[in-house]
């Protein structure tokens, strides 16, 4: 009877350790659940607060914990501010601020829209009317016959024939689709077109070129306009882009 109480004693020893070992081994896998999860950065191991909210980045760099967060950009902010070019009054644009120009129209519209020209015009007479392409002038072009208000001067620059029908300009006559021709539209303010740099036009744009005889090539350029020649002080073709406003 002895013999046989020691092995139960030894059984019961046995199965109490099992039972620590166990219960050990539990506790152990839950507490290791509980830890935080870290990133190898290949040089020391750095915890991953990484920051799942749109916008957030985190910085990795080794040793480094504290989320970079990027702040939306406002819709407006990213837009670009792509320089655009309305018709004013003939001043000569002597002040470096703006290209002084010659279009072709009416002696009544070049007076209309403050053009200067040769004295004596007569109002119905076509002309060279000088004029001034800035960003500072509100007014520019519209399809021809669609002028708001019915209001707008007949004004006409130079183009190929493809491209002003493709703005719904008017041209004389049928001249062939690839000629430069003299292509008509309105004039007049909140303009469904202005003028760009060529290359300058804005995406979805629509922009055909424009051209239009220039004082001189710097003052085509500086509204980023491609002179045809750079003859200093003189008179040369600059094209533009024209396109919508």
């Amino acid at each position: 009877m002895g013999r046989i109480g020691l092995v139960i004693a030894l059984i019961i020893i046995v199965i109490i350790i099992i039972t620590v070992i166990v219960v050990v081994i539990y506790f152990a896998t839950r507490d290791e659940d509980k830890t935080t999860k870290t990133v190898d950065t290949g040089t020391t191991s750095v915890v991953d607060t990484t920051d799942t909210t749109a916008g957030a980045t985190t910085d990795t760099t080794a040793g480094a914990t504290t989320p970079i967060v990027v702040t939306a950009v406002e819709e407006d902010e990213l837009a670009t501010d792509i320089p655009n070019y309305g018709i004013g009054p003939g001043t000569g644009c002597d002040d470096g601020s703006c290209m002084y120009g010659v279009v072709r129209a009416k002696g009544a519209a070049c007076r209309a829209i403050g053009g200067a020209m040769n004295d004596g015009t007569p109002d119905d007479t076509w002309t060279d009317c000088h004029l001034d392409f800035g960003r500072a002038h509100m007014h520019g072009l519209h399809p021809w016959g669609e002028c708001p208000g019915g209001s707008c001067q007949d004004l006409g620059v130079r183009m190929i024939t493809s491209d002003c029908r493709a703005l719904r300009g008017r041209v004389d006559g049928n001249p062939a689709e690839t000629a430069e021709t003299l292509c008509h539209f309105n004039v007049g303010a909140q303009p469904k077109y202005r003028f760009y740099g060529r290359g300058a036009c804005p995406t979805g744009g629509a922009c055909r070129v424009a051209r239009i005889n220039a004082r001189n090539y710097s003052q085509c350029e500086l509204i980023g306009g491609t002179p045809d020649s750079r003859s200093t002080g003189g008179w040369t073709m600059c094209s533009l882009d024209l396109g919508s406003a």
